[in-house]
């Protein structure tokens, strides 16, 4: 399926309009690339970021953080996550790190993500902000980059390639030339025959394509430079490698129908960008209850599991169900005399940890 046909069948879908308002990005901060667009020009590039941050956002919605004991502190963290989890997400990705301050008021601590006007940074640009913990992405701490500037030059080929399009259409111009024995005609004739074809002929709506004549008439068609640009190739390449920036298959949203609603898809999401999002996230949580909490208790208390989704949890059953087995096993050879119980409860521990997050 051609990307344009994605966008016909799909782009409705995709994004969520309760929640993204391509007229008010920018308080989610993805018109960041300032393309200078003249009037009349669509911002296409902040169009494609936003259906690739409404897959992301929309399935995180799908982590739930939770303390595995009760505490009061760690719940008020767990909370903090789940509910400005799509806040934490666009800093993450917009700035390439996460910045939550930790204040107390009383006996109580609050938790806000700081905006980026507020950030300062020191001669090695990493944040200085005090009663702040910074957890830094990978691209971040590599380049000093994050995943936005990144694709900042794939955003600005599908920009131009598909306002190319539009140009080109908006302003198509003679396509052809009519000729025939019972031309020429008087200007006047000239002018309600062309005013004709304007109004009831073409490829708009309510047009028809087709003009069926009596006269002999010749017509010579001039091609529209749309296979030289290659605009759906350059746009799907460009849109291919925005994807893969963030870690997302690109076939969950221009791939075979099967891949795109299938099992396989929502599960690779989840185990290459979700999962892995999540853990980072949960790192900060963690490091906000080790510098907030006065009890000797381990941050580990705070954890996340994933709701909702039957593809990954399926995956996890069968996963335990695995470990399970060989566990049986490793007890019956240490009955049996080979002593294995250091591995034992390893894998004791092991099936703990992930029993806990179903």
């Amino acid at each position: 399926m051609g990307l344009f046909n994605f966008f016909n069948n799909k782009a409705s879908e995709q994004i969520d309009r309760t929640t993204f308002n391509i007229n008010n990005l920018d308080s989610y901060g993805y018109r960041i690339f300032n393309f200078k667009h003249k009037k009349g020009v669509e911002d296409f590039g902040t169009l494609f970021l936003s259906i690739v941050m409404e897959k992301i956002c929309k399935s995180f919605k799908n982590v739930e953080f939770r303390s595995t004991r009760f505490n009061l502190l760690a719940n008020s963290i767990a909370n903090f996550l789940n509910d400005e989890s799509t806040l934490i997400i666009n800093q993450y990705y917009k700035s390439g790190y996460i910045a939550v301050k930790y204040t107390k008021t009383g006996d109580d601590y609050y938790f806000s993500v700081i905006p980026n006007d507020d950030i300062r940074f020191d001669g090695e640009g990493k944040v200085m902000n005090k009663n702040t913990v910074v957890v830094y992405s990978d691209t971040f701490i590599c380049w000093r980059k994050s995943i936005f500037q990144i694709v900042k030059p794939y955003l600005k080929n599908i920009d131009n390639n598909l306002n190319n399009a539009n140009y080109i259409i908006s302003n198509l111009g003679v396509l052809g030339i009519l000729s025939g024995k019972e031309l020429p005609i008087s200007p006047a004739q000239k002018a309600e025959f062309e005013n004709k074809l304007k109004k009831s002929y073409g490829i708009g709506e309510d047009k028809s394509p087709f003009l069926i004549s009596n006269s002999d008439l010749n017509f010579q068609s001039i091609n529209l430079p749309f296979n030289e640009l290659d605009i759906n190739n350059n746009v799907t390449e460009a849109f291919k490698n925005v994807c893969r920036a963030f870690g997302i298959n690109p076939d969950i949203f221009i791939g075979d129908s099967t891949f795109a609603n299938g099992e396989t898809a929502k599960k690779a999401l989840y185990d290459e960008v979700i999962i892995p999002l999540a853990e980072i996230v949960l790192k900060v949580g963690r490091a906000l209850f080790t510098c907030t909490t006065t009890e000797l208790i381990s941050n580990e208390i705070l954890t996340f599991r994933i709701i909702n989704v039957p593809e990954v949890n399926r995956s996890i059953k069968s996963f335990v169900d695995e470990r399970k087995a060989y566990l049986e096993y490793l007890i019956e050879l240490n009955n049996a005399g080979v002593d294995v119980s250091e591995e034992i409860e390893k894998l004791r521990s092991e099936l703990k940890d992930v029993l806990t997050n179903l």
